[in-house]
């Protein structure tokens, strides 16, 4: 390369490194000289207002607002309660309001300190947040009654009263709830219920037991009314609904016990013919919730209680190995649950609204 270039080149490369750079500078000089203009502006603010010139506070309020300089979060915090007070002090009561609303959206868990002005902590107690959505994982254990509607005996004219015992389950359930409005939220979810119960009939000198172990899905809805409460830690909710219900396995084992020493056993699949696999379930329940920002921690106990009976009594005779083996027919019988379980909920999009009734909430 001919030396001429090469003292082009160096010229243009010192040209360019030197406008960068002052452009640079420029850009740091102008966001340091917005900082201290900023700085300077939050201490006339304090003052401002601290000393009841309030019409200059405000002034100096919009100034910031205005200057769509992007301030540090707990900056923006303190700008947003002079702002609000001054409002409120210059009697633009809707505009407080209103500015109040964007403050608990932008800090839905905000809770007063001391330090706070006696103004700002009267407007915020006028309004409460809650969110638009959540989203509740929850485990537990049923406890599983069966309320025999019919006994069916075969070959046996002494109608021996069975007993139902050993009842015992797991469940787990997913739901999203939705809050449409102010006290009150619907959830649909998804639930499974694992659970046997045991019944034995005793006869002289021998006994039959018949086990059933059966899997179960279902989707419920929920609807939702919560119990306001002042600091909203501890929230109690009460819930009805109804689910479908979708029984998935059914398997069995019946053993005849003589003398306490002998036993004869079999077992196997029912088919689901012999159930309602398809059912109706009311639910009633209560929850108390603790609070922690977008957190819920909780637990319940949620009453069931099938609409249709579990066996269905058209296919009761359906198990030829029960029937005719082990003289058994399968009793009309309907399933109560009383579960309780513990879980965890997530929530999403806080909104806000007026406590009293009052106020400019939209």
């Amino acid at each position: 390369m001919k030396p001429i270039y090469i003292v082009i080149l160096i010229i243009l490369s010192t040209v360019f490194n030197a406008n960068a750079q002052k452009g640079k500078n420029k850009n740091v000089t102008d966001i340091d000289e917005q900082e201290t203009m900023i700085e300077t502006q939050m201490r006339q603010l304090e003052k401002y207002y601290n000393s009841g010139r309030y019409s200059n506070a405000l002034k100096i309020a919009k100034q910031i607002n205005n200057s769509n300089v992007k301030l540090d979060p707990e900056t923006n915090q303190l700008f947003l309660k002079y702002y609000i007070c001054s409002l409120k002090e210059m009697s633009y009561d809707e505009e407080a309001d209103s500015a109040t609303i964007e403050f608990t959206k932008k800090y839905p868990f905000y809770k007063p300190t001391k330090f706070d002005q006696p103004v700002f902590k009267d407007l915020l107690s006028n309004f409460y947040t809650r969110p638009r959505l959540a989203i509740w994982i929850s485990g537990g254990v049923p406890s599983p009654i069966i309320q025999v509607d019919t006994v069916h005996l075969v070959g046996d004219t002494t109608q021996i009263m069975p007993d139902y015992s050993q009842t015992k389950g797991t469940s787990a359930e997913i739901a999203l709830q939705f809050f449409p409005f102010k006290y009150f939220s619907v959830a649909l979810g998804l639930h499974y219920m694992y659970f046997e119960y045991t019944r034995d009939r005793q006869q002289n000198i021998t006994t039959f037991s018949y086990n059933e172990k059966n899997h179960r899905l279902s989707v419920p809805l929920y609807f939702i009314a919560t119990m306001p409460t002042q600091e909203g830690k501890w929230v109690s909710e009460l819930m009805l609904g109804a689910q479908a219900d979708y029984l998935l396995k059914t398997t069995y084992t019946a053993s005849t016990k003589y003398n306490q020493n002998q036993h004869f056993a079999s077992s196997g699949n029912t088919e689901l013919i012999e159930k309602n696999k398809i059912n109706y379930t009311a639910n009633a329940g209560i929850r108390l919730n603790y609070n922690h920002k977008q957190l819920s921690f909780f637990i319940d106990n949620t009453f069931r209680y099938t609409i249709k009976p579990f066996n269905n009594s058209e296919y009761n005779l359906n198990n030829n190995d029960l029937v005719y083996n082990q003289l058994f027919v399968p009793d009309a019988i309907h399933l109560i649950t009383y579960t309780m379980q513990i879980g965890i909920k997530i929530s999403f999009g806080y909104t806000t609204f007026t406590k009293y009734g009052y106020g400019y909430a939209r």
